[in-house]
């Protein structure tokens, strides 16, 4: 009996461990924008969980920049639900590009070219 409740202990730590294993990936939802273009400025990025159906406020000002310029990047910690994302970037002279449906749940590097 006792050799019984050792490997139901076991067992309820493993799946206690796997648990909290579980959650912490799903925290780490990173996403890195890079502007690897040569003369435009993103000015504004937009991220929303991919049903959100509008773009909702424009996150640049999170990270405590401006603008990402030629050859810089911004990253951010994703807070929004789920694991697909739409992203939406602006540059200054009013151009942009989105990506429908990003997969964010192991991070993500966006590199925009122009």
């Amino acid at each position: 009996m006792k050799n019984h409740k050792t490997w139901l202990f076991v067992l309820m730590f493993i799946a206690i461990l796997g648990m909290t294993i579980s959650a912490a990936s799903a925290q780490e939802k990173i996403l890195t924008v890079k502007n690897e273009t040569d003369d435009y400025t993103i000015t504004a990025v937009y991220f929303t969980a991919a049903n959100a159906g509008t773009w909702g406020q424009e996150r640049l000002q999170e990270t405590q920049m401006e603008w990402i310029a030629p050859g810089k990047s911004a990253t951010w910690l994703i807070t929004v639900p789920g694991c697909l994302i739409n992203l939406k970037v602006v540059s200054f002279v009013n151009t942009g590009a989105e990506r429908l449906n990003a997969n964010i749940c192991k991070g993500l590097i966006w590199n925009l070219h122009g």
